[in-house]
């Protein structure tokens, strides 16, 4: 359960770019996720739960809305990253969050559509706009981003 610490911070971080904030989503998420767990449940499956929770507490919570100093302020990322940090940030939250699960997280389209409760074809989709919306915000085409360019 510890090595999906480090995941849910950076999917809470998709929601909130507050650490303090996304911080307190993943304690809160964790504490959820211990009283609900079962025995039965394999480590895919409460890493699938584990998401769920954090997603539906966002939602349901303002957290958002809660203003708090970010420690992070003062170190300027390099161009490179900030460029993607701010296509990132661009995009609508339900984009984004169908992408980091995805492509950064690597859950399958299957659990991605449990997490976000909506179907395999409606999170192929969002990632794929998602990522048509960041080649064209940082300037990459087709070809440059099968390259890896």
């Amino acid at each position: 359960m510890i090595m999906i610490i480090p995941h849910l911070r950076v999917f809470a971080r998709i929601y909130t770019p507050e650490i303090n904030v996304a911080d307190h989503l993943v304690a809160n998420c964790i504490g959820k996720s211990l009283v609900s767990a079962n025995k039965t449940l394999t480590i895919e499956k409460l890493k699938v739960v584990m998401f769920y929770i954090l997603r539906n507490d966002t939602y349901t919570n303002l957290v958002r809305d809660c203003e708090m100093s970010d420690p992070d302020a003062q170190v300027a990322p390099d161009p490179a990253r900030r460029d993607l940090e701010s296509a990132l940030v661009g995009l609508p939250v339900l984009l984004r969050e169908s992408l980091m699960l995805l492509d950064y997280e690597a859950f399958s389209a299957a659990e991605a559509g449990t997490i976000c409760r909506t179907s395999e074809n409606f999170i192929q989709g969002r990632a794929r706009d998602a990522r048509r919306r960041v080649q064209e915000f940082i300037g990459c085409d087709d070809d440059d981003a099968r390259l890896g360019r």
